[in-house]
């Protein structure tokens, strides 16, 4: 059974790449294809050629202060700017383990440590979904502000993309439609609806 595709998108440093569709279209499977996460049952027809160390978001130690963990792994100065860049300035922030942060604060305490991996592909699911629009504006501003400065690819998928999609400026969007079918369109065109009019 075919889950989602054919698609051929070629990427570079800098790029930064959404995926969006519906919920249950296929971002995910799409988006971990790309990352060569292999799942049991799931092949790859085709080939993907990748260069670089892949990030990917994941949880933190749940115990540890946030400053302690970041302090510790990456430095007192490369933590702060990290965390301040991710809207996780808040002192009270710093010294509350992983475990006790609201679900927004944990999405962006994960999206501090993977810009801190130097990592040359940034994978991000469920891009910017636990964040409120004003957050979510502002992060997306910078990752891609991020990307660009450190030559790095961000590959990010989402399915509600209104509060964050002008600062986010995607170079291309891979529009999944429900049956696996995929659409690779400029934001312009994303924007602009051209997916909704089945061209």
């Amino acid at each position: 059974t075919r889950l989602v595709g054919p698609v051929d998108i070629e990427f570079c440093a800098g790029n930064v790449i959404l995926i969006t569709g519906a919920s249950g279209a296929g971002k995910s499977v799409l988006l971990d294809q790309l990352a060569a996460v292999e799942h049991a049952g799931l092949s790859l027809r085709g080939s993907i050629a990748r260069c670089g160390k892949t990030g990917f978001l994941k949880p933190l130690p749940e115990r540890v202060p946030i400053l302690q963990y970041f302090g510790e792994r990456y430095g007192a100065e490369s933590a702060f700017d990290a965390l301040c860049r991710v809207g996780l300035s808040e002192a009270m922030v710093f010294i509350k383990p992983f475990s006790v942060l609201s679900m927004g604060q944990r999405y962006r305490a994960m999206l501090a440590s993977l810009l801190l991996s130097k990592s040359d592909i940034w994978f991000i699911d469920e891009f910017c979904a636990n964040l409120d629009p004003i957050t979510a504006s502002t992060i997306a501003s910078q990752i891609r502000r991020l990307a660009k400065k450190r030559g790095a690819i961000v590959v990010a998928a989402a399915a509600n993309t209104t509060h964050f999609i002008a600062d986010f400026s995607p170079d291309r969007v891979l529009v999944v439609r429900t049956g696996g079918d995929v659409m690779n369109l400029t934001t312009r065109e994303y924007r602009n609806g051209f997916f909704e009019k089945g061209l």
